[in-house]
């Protein structure tokens, strides 16, 4: 599945090569470390990238924008905890499992974050929750089809451990989710966002909820860069880390709304088929006893038709995982002419 890539790395998408050496990606790089209406032009058409599909109704979810940033209130959050746990208990040490136990970790300590993101409609704190959470989801489902083998043995079921490479879009987008959530200046990074948009001056077209708010990020980010009024007080060295977390975590949302905009399969729904088959083997498991052998045939034969159909299940949604990885990967890559225009024009909302 690596074969459909990826990049989320800022400097990678605006230069069009991931030649480290290269001029094109230094001068990107430098782009981005520096406060110029250039640097800050990038980043405004990587906000516009992401709200022009953010908004389309097949993104949309509301099983999960519903719970307005409280990830308990989701309506299948004891099938994400149990996967949460299966997965730590027999697959311990993998990757992929250790990164979404990092985006669940995550999402518990910034709840009360999240929650004012949606009290107060800040858009970047909103899109981050309903991504992170969309994640954990499909990569919960992801790693149970690509991971886990359950087979039949007598009057036992095995859970064995498949070997899988822990590549692709969805492995890349969890990996790097991860890191950028647990980095130690995510929080402030959260808290700035509501601290400015409370700071903001009425009348501001931050307050006017047309086109989803994106002037309203857009307002955030300009008054902060430029240091006006009273957002003066938070000062270039807040900016800095601010914009460097932006451009961390605004590249991998704009991934996920493509994965959820060509998705082939309803991961919510794939985790909840996936958990009770395993909840549903595990009970009959504990509740073999003693029994004579015509009693046990029975068992052993309706253990073998669940067993191959959670097979035919996983194997389907492998396939329709791969394929929204492949268009996935072709719709973001697209998307990066748009964002490498010319941006050299005074950082403002035309």
């Amino acid at each position: 599945m690596d074969i459909y890539k990826i990049s989320t790395d800022p400097a990678e998408i605006i230069s069009g090569t991931s030649n480290i050496s290269s001029r094109l990606y230094k001068e990107a790089s430098d782009a981005i470390e520096s406060n110029t209406p250039k640097s800050m032009g990038y980043l405004k058409n990587f906000i516009t990238s992401i709200e022009s599909i953010a908004g389309k109704e097949n993104v949309q979810d509301d099983r999960i924008s519903s719970t307005r940033g409280n990830m308990s209130k989701f309506s299948g959050y004891e099938n994400v905890k149990f996967a949460i746990d299966f997965l730590s208990k027999n697959l311990p040490g993998m990757p992929i499992v250790q990164n979404l136990i990092t985006i669940h970790k995550a999402l518990e300590i910034n709840q009360a974050l999240y929650m004012s993101g949606y009290d107060k409609q800040v858009r970047l704190i909103i899109l981050e929750y309903e991504s992170a959470l969309y994640m954990l989801i499909t990569g919960l489902s992801f790693a149970m089809v690509n991971n886990i083998d359950v087979v039949s043995t007598g009057t036992s079921i095995n859970i064995k451990r498949k070997s899988s490479p822990d590549k692709g879009v969805i492995s890349k987008v969890v990996k790097e989710m991860a890191r950028e959530l647990s980095s130690k200046d995510h929080q402030a990074y959260l808290q700035t966002l509501i601290s400015a948009k409370d700071e903001l001056p009425i009348g501001e077209s931050v307050l006017m909820e047309t086109n989803r708010s994106l002037s309203d990020t857009l307002d955030i980010i300009s008054s902060l860069a430029s240091g006006v009024g009273k957002l003066a007080s938070f000062g270039k060295r807040t900016f800095q880390t601010l914009k460097r977390t932006m451009f961390g975590i605004i590249p991998l949302i704009q991934s996920v709304l493509y994965l959820k905009y060509k998705k082939k399969a309803d991961h919510i729904l794939a985790l909840d088929q996936q958990v009770n088959f395993l909840n549903m083997n595990i009970n009959q498991l504990k509740n073999i006893k003693t029994m004579d052998e015509e009693e046990k045939q029975v068992i052993i034969k309706k253990q073998e038709a669940k067993i191959e159909e959670w097979k035919k299940k996983a194997a389907k949604l492998r396939a329709q995982l791969d394929e929204t990885e492949k268009d996935t990967s072709a719709a973001v890559n697209a998307t990066t002419p748009a964002i490498q225009a010319d941006s050299s024009d005074d950082f403002t909302l035309a």
